[in-house]
């Protein structure tokens, strides 16, 4: 006998309400009215037969417990589900960070060999440098002293030049006087 469609009209509220509690239960559509038909049975029988309505009273405070602890439970389990896949995707974005920040210390690093060896080199160029300037100041020195002396044998022969110009001119006087 092939399966029938049943048509009741109901509203929004209690429809969303219905597929999310179907879809919830992880069973399908069918099963879970197959389910509610028997839960209505047993909620009917409870109220037809007298001598067991305690019992059936019980029995259903027991099972709707039952029934909320497990909605309770896979709610719990969804928001944990959740949870993690939150918490997965934050240690993979500080993961990610993390590689990057060490990507950053390792090209500092470099960056720092490479000011280390700048400054070693500049270490060695000021110690050239260095030498240099005292070896100039040294030739300065000299050159100085060189200098020092050239004048004075400058003024020397200027000094010997003026006497040779006044010999020069009293023996142009005495060559005159013998003319």
């Amino acid at each position: 006998m092939a399966d029938k469609t049943f048509d009741v009209k109901i509203s929004d509220d209690l429809h969303n309400k219905v597929m999310r509690m179907i879809n919830s239960s992880g069973v399908t559509s069918k099963e879970w009215f197959e389910k509610a038909v028997v839960l209505t049975e047993i909620h009917g029988l409870n109220i037809a037969v007298g001598d067991h309505n305690e019992y059936f009273s019980e029995l259903e405070v027991h099972t709707t417990r039952i029934h909320e602890l497990v909605a309770n439970m896979i709610k719990r389990k969804v928001y944990l589900k959740e949870e993690l896949a939150t918490k997965n995707e934050d240690i993979a974005s500080i993961a990610t960070s993390l590689e990057n920040n060490n990507n950053e210390i390792a090209e500092l690093h470099k960056q720092i060999d490479e000011m280390r060896t700048t400054n070693v080199n500049n270490y060695s160029l000021n110690g050239v440098l260095s030498r240099l300037v005292a070896e100039q100041e040294i030739q300065l020195k000299d050159l100085k002293e060189v200098i020092s002396t050239k004048e004075k044998v400058i003024v020397s022969f200027a000094e010997s030049l003026e006497n040779s110009k006044i010999e020069n001119a009293e023996l142009h006087k005495q060559v005159d006087a013998m003319k």
